[in-house]
């Protein structure tokens, strides 16, 4: 028996009730507290709860909390109405004439109700031993011929990005195969139900690969909780300003799905993190709300000398400078938090308003992120080391679960994925001594909590392993269907003018030959300073061949990333959160080496693991011969990661080499090579002696270069 606990405004009973059917009832089926969000027609009672199972079809609760009795037949037969109004006109369930092809029954359950003048216990229930008696009369094996099809319906909390399909005629074309992948993923899973649904009066956080689906539950997860508690105040923030529209229109059409009403947005807040006096944000909000100083940009640039994490800065700032904040939210949501700095999500907290009454520090904080969008550390540190140790936090069986794993990748091939992370770490590469990684995880337990196996050798630091992954976590939706080596692609190209006909030729062909649309398909450039220059040729080939393309966020509005009819152009920054089928990295060798390599190689894992269905990478000179050795190695390991996992000291060493730099330590080092140069020519030149040198410099410079 599974349940999964959803908001509820009766906690007494509805736990009286959990406890009950967990101890009648042991076998397969589910329990849903707190929905679904069924309101009954004319009336303003909903569904407190459904038991769901193979023996008894769907049972639906009305409980009641309160010792008084009532009448509670209207309310059953309007609960019992409603559900059989949402569920008749889908085939599966439908037995003709109004019916359902399975038992549906509606029972109330009121444990506080005295036994005396109770007389028909038909529909009835106040004990534990009368629930049994009620449930073992309902029992029937017919049931279980519709019990996975009942259970999808209920799952199916929305029909996702639900778009009408691309008008093919080519059976096989990559536009038909897209229309049948997005029917194979249209509905969310049980975990990322649970997700949705589960609602715990503190932190919560939901981790997973990118295209495990986070952003969709967040979006969702904000309108149930709206649905459910329409006077709480509901933040939601992102990173990408892209992802803005997504969250608007998930988050109508789920409230519209449900309760036939569109959302209050004077209760849903969609807000960036930083904000101004014309665009609200929460950083902004907060310094508002509590009378702090607030910086601009170019203020806290100036400031602090530095354009690095200027948000946690003056997140940090303005949270050391407010002693007693005022709350304003009852929740809020925050999407791609690896993204963000401790200090912001510390900054979002004290806006919250206390959520438990035997403790204050719990606080209903949501947030959500990808454990390997930032390949060089565990992305966050956990909540109590974020929050403070007063907070609650862990994974209670009786009470909804605060820390979610999502392991089921559904936007990336498993080639694609282990493609994805296999360079970004450096697996294969070569280097000019061991390890050859670019980076690797302090926590080695990560990867099986994302869904690898270890297929030989041991998980540990400084031992040989080699990783995998299996059908269940990433199934095989593409593959069955396309040709590994169809899917993903290395190009190397003479010169860049190549580069550029080449793509342009194929995009072309995508859209006249492959049945595949202009929001399909999405164009990016690594280097984001340059984007704009680097990508006008190719735009400009698109252009004559009559394809329309913009840059997005730069030729748009930086709420909108794809647009009808255009193909979207793209610095990584903006393509995080968005999705094509169709991906195509340009310049790709700018990833390959060279300082900030963590980072370079981070912008590598992330635009391949933006498809949902191909990937072609493209590039130029000896950089892109070293990406193609690599990706070599990775298909002749059958797309299996081999490694020497590194000690924790090797571990530092390489995030100290590869490291993200600001512009000033770059310049610093620059400046130190063309030194080391000058100094190296005049040696060479004999216009400075090796004797000219002391003893002291020379034994430092081999100390340091030996080190190194």
């Amino acid at each position: 028996m599974d349940v999964i606990r959803g908001a509820y405004d009766k906690p007494v009973s509805t736990q009286r009730l959990i406890k009950d059917v967990e101890k009648i009832y042991d076998h397969e089926g589910t329990l849903y507290t707190g929905y679904p969000i069924i309101s009954a027609i004319e009336s303003s009672h909903s569904i407190d709860a459904v038991l769901v199972t193979p023996t008894h079809g769907m049972v639906l609760f009305d409980i009641v909390e309160e010792a008084e009795i009532s009448d509670r037949q209207e309310i059953r037969d309007a609960l019992y109405n409603s559900m059989v109004s949402r569920l008749i006109n889908i085939k599966d369930l439908s037995a003709g004439r109004g019916g359902l092809s399975f038992d549906l029954s509606v029972v109330t359950y009121a444990p506080a109700w005295p036994k005396a003048n109770i007389i028909d216990f038909k529909e009835l229930v106040i004990s534990k031993e009368q629930l049994s008696e009620f449930l073992a009369g309902k029992a029937n094996d017919k049931n279980k011929a519709s019990y996975n099809k009942v259970l999808a319906a209920i799952q199916a909390l929305t029909k996702l990005k639900q778009r009408p399909p691309r008008r093919t005629k080519v059976k096989d074309s990559k536009g038909a195969i897209l229309n049948e992948l997005e029917k194979s993923i249209s509905n969310l899973d049980r975990n990322q139900s649970k997700a949705v649904i589960e609602t715990s009066q503190g932190i919560q956080r939901i981790r997973g690969l990118a295209g495990s689906g986070k952003t969709v539950i967040l979006a969702l997860k904000a309108a149930y909780l709206h649905s459910k508690n329409p006077d709480w105040k509901i933040g939601v923030t992102f990173y990408s300003r892209a992802l803005k529209n997504q969250f608007r229109e998930l988050i109508t059409k789920f409230t519209i799905e449900q309760k036939n009403e569109e959302p209050d947005w004077e209760k849903i807040k969609l807000m960036q993190a930083w904000g101004s006096p014309s665009v609200d944000g929460f950083y902004y909000h907060f310094c508002k709300l509590n009378n702090a100083d607030y910086h601009t940009f170019d203020s806290a640039k100036h400031k602090f000398n530095t354009d690095q994490d200027l948000l946690g800065k003056i997140a940090n700032e303005a949270i050391a400078n407010v002693t007693e904040p005022h709350p304003d939210f009852d929740v809020i949501l925050i999407d791609e938090a690896q993204d963000f700095s401790e200090s912001f999500l510390q900054l979002c907290y004290r806006l919250l308003k206390p959520s438990d009454i035997n403790n204050d520090a719990n606080r209903r904080l949501v947030y959500a992120y990808d454990e390997l969008q930032k390949l060089n550390e565990l992305s966050l540190r956990s909540p109590k080391e974020i929050f403070g140790e007063k907070i609650d936090f862990k994974n209670d069986p009786d009470l909804p679960h605060q820390d979610i794993m999502l392991k089921v990748c559904y936007r990336n091939s498993a080639p694609v994925l282990v493609t994805a992370h296999g360079l970004g770490f450096g697996i294969y590469r070569q280097g000019p001594k061991q390890p050859n990684l670019v980076t690797m995880f302090q926590e080695k337990e990560l990867w099986t909590d994302v869904g690898y196996d270890v297929i030989t050798g041991k998980l540990e630091f400084g031992e040989n392993v080699e990783l995998a992954r299996d059908k269940s976590t990433s199934p095989d939706l593409i593959t069955a269907k396309v040709p590994v080596k169809e899917i993903l692609t290395f190009s190397k190209f003479s010169d860049e003018v190549s580069q550029y006909e080449w793509i342009a030729k194929e995009i072309e062909k995508n859209l006249n030959e492959d049945e595949l649309e202009h929001k399909d398909i999405i164009v990016i450039h690594p280097e984001a300073v340059t984007s704009k220059s680097a990508t006008a040729p190719l735009r400009s080939l698109l252009v004559k061949k009559g394809i329309n393309c913009h840059l997005a966020g730069i030729s748009t509005s930086q709420d909108d990333f794809f647009v009808d009819g255009s193909i979207a152009f793209t610095s990584i920054y903006r393509a995080k959160g968005n999705e094509a089928a169709m991906v195509y990295l340009m310049n790709a060798q700018y990833c390959f080496s060279g300082y900030q390599l963590i980072k370079k190689r981070n912008i590598l894992f992330t635009a391949i693991t933006r498809s949902k269905g191909w990937v072609r990478v493209c590039g130029i000179g000896p950089g892109m011969d070293g990406l193609q050795e690599e990706f070599k190695k990775i298909q002749e390991n059958n797309y299996h990661l081999k490694f020497r996992y590194p000690t924790k000291e090797e571990m530092n060493h390489l995030n100290i080499i590869h490291r993200d730099l600001s512009g000033e330590e770059l310049k610093k080092i620059e400046k130190g090579n063309d030194e080391a140069k000058s100094l190296l020519e005049k040696l060479e030149n004999n216009e400075i002696k090796s004797s000219d040198l002391s003893q002291e410099i020379k034994d430092k410079l081999r100390k340091l270069l030996d080190e190194d």
